[in-house]
C-alpha cells in the first residue's frame, strides 16, 4: 500500500537521522543504490554522512541536514510499501548526527555486539575511512556518554567511586586509531579530553577490521 502525505509525515525540528525498516534482505551497497534511485539522488550526490546496515532488514542514515533528511523522509512515507520499493516504513532516528551515531557504534563494539556490516562515513561527499572517522569525531567524554546509557553498562556502577592502590592505569585504547602518517581531515567537532580525572575509567577493547568483520583482541 502506498502511504499519502499526512500529518504523520513530519520529523522532530531538528532531525537529521532515519531509520529504514527493509521489506526483503539487502547488502549495504544495494541499499545505498536503491536509496538513490528512490529519492532521486545523482551518483555522485550524497546528502548524508552515515549509512549503516546493522542487519539486513534494518538502515540508518545520518543526513547533512534537517532539510535533506526531511525530504527523504516525505519521499520514503510516500513509496513505502509500494511494489518494488525495498522499504516498508521508516521512522526518525535514535540518534540525531554524525557524531552520536558513531558514538553509538563504538559504544556497543565495547560491548562485543556483532554487526553484519560495518559504517560507512562520508565527509564532503566523500567516504572516509571508519578508522579514521572514530578518531576523528568520537571523543573519550562522548563515548563514556553513551556508553553510560547503554543496558546493563559497568561505567554506571563504578561511577563516583575512588580507584583503588591496585587498580590499573588504564588508557583508553581507541577502536579505531588512525593509521600511522595519516592526519585526521578536520578537527573533532569537541577538543579531546585532557588526560582525565574522572573517578571512573574504562578500557576499550581493541580490534581491528578485516574486511566486513570486526575481530577483537581480547
Amino acid at each position: 500500500m502506498v502511504h499519502t502525505q499526512t500529518e504523520e509525515c513530519q520529523l522532530s525540528p531538528a532531525a537529521t537521522s532515519i531509520l529504514f525498516k527493509l521489506s526483503t534482505k539487502l547488502s549495504q551497497e544495494d541499499f545505498v543504490v536503491a536509496l538513490h534511485r528512490l529519492c532521486g539522488y545523482h551518483a555522485n550526490q550524497r546528502p548524508y554522512n552515515f549509512i549503516h546496515l546493522p542487519w539486513k532488514q534494518l538502515a540508518v542514515v545520518n543526513f547533512t541536514s534537517h532539510e535533506a533528511c526531511d525530504f527523504c523522509f516525505r519521499v520514503m512515507k510516500c513509496l513505502s510499501g509500494a511494489p518494488g520499493v525495498p522499504v516498508s516504513d521508516v521512522r526518525e532516528g535514535l540518534h540525531q548526527g554524525l557524531q552520536a551515531n558513531l558514538a553509538h557504534f563504538c559504544a556497543k563494539c565495547c560491548q562485543m555486539s556483532s554487526y553484519e556490516n560495518l559504517p560507512l562515513v562520508f565527509l564532503n561527499n566523500e567516504e572516509i575511512p571508519l578508522t579514521l572517522a572514530c578518531q576523528t569525531f568520537v571523543t573519550d567524554e562522548i563515548l563514556l556518554e553513551f556508553l553510560e546509557q547503554l543496558p546493563g553498562s559497568m561505567t554506571r556502577k563504578v561511577k563516583g567511586k575512588a580507584p583503588t592502590s591496585k587498580a590499573p592505569k588504564a588508557k583508553r585504547i581507541s577502536p579505531c586509531s588512525t593509521p600511522p602518517g595519516l592526519q585526521p581531515l578536520t578537527p573533532p567537532l569537541t577538543p579531546p579530553m585532557p588526560p582525565s580525572e574522572m573517578d571512573a575509567r574504562f578500557l576499550m577493547p581493541k580490534f581491528e577490521l578485516r574486511g566486513s568483520d570486526i575481530v577483537f583482541q581480547l
